[in-house]
C-alpha cells in the first residue's frame, strides 16, 4: 500500500533532450496556476508515466518559495497519480508530462492539489 504512493526516480522526466522534445512537440493547456504539457512517448516497462516540475526564477525570486512549491506539486500528484496511471495502463500509454508554474504569488497546497487532479484527469480524457 505505501508503495503505491511513493514517488521513486524512475517517474521523474529527466535528460535535456527528452524535456526539449516535451516542451517542444508535447500539447499543453492551463489549469490556472499550473501549465501542463504531455507527449505520449514509447513504450516503456519501468513507469507508465513520469513527470518534471518546474517554478521559475522569474515569477518567483527566492529558492524557498521555488522549493515550497515544487514540494506542493510534487505531492498533489504523488498523492492522485494511482487513478491516472491505471487510465493509463488501461489505454496502453507512457506519457511524459511537465509541470510548470505560471502564478505570480504562491498558492495553498489545496488549490494547486485540486488543479493537480483536474489536469490528470484532463490528460486522461484527452487520450485516444
Amino acid at each position: 500500500m505505501a508503495d503505491n504512493y511513493s514517488f521513486p526516480k524512475k517517474q521523474r522526466l529527466t535528460g535535456e533532450i527528452r524535456i526539449g522534445k516535451l516542451f517542444l512537440q508535447g500539447k499543453s493547456f492551463i489549469a490556472y496556476p499550473l501549465r501542463v504539457v504531455y507527449l505520449a512517448d514509447e513504450k516503456r516497462e519501468d513507469a507508465p508515466a513520469r513527470i518534471v516540475i518546474n517554478v521559475p526564477k522569474r515569477r518567483m525570486k527566492k529558492a524557498v518559495d521555488r522549493n515550497l512549491l515544487k514540494r506542493r506539486i510534487r505531492e498533489a500528484y504523488r498523492l492522485h497519480k494511482e487513478d491516472f496511471l491505471e487510465k493509463l495502463s488501461e489505454k496502453n500509454y507512457t506519457l511524459n508530462i511537465g509541470v510548470n508554474y505560471v502564478a505570480n504569488d504562491k498558492q495553498p497546497f489545496s488549490v494547486i492539489e485540486k488543479k493537480m487532479i483536474e489536469a490528470l484527469n484532463r490528460i486522461a480524457d484527452q487520450l485516444p
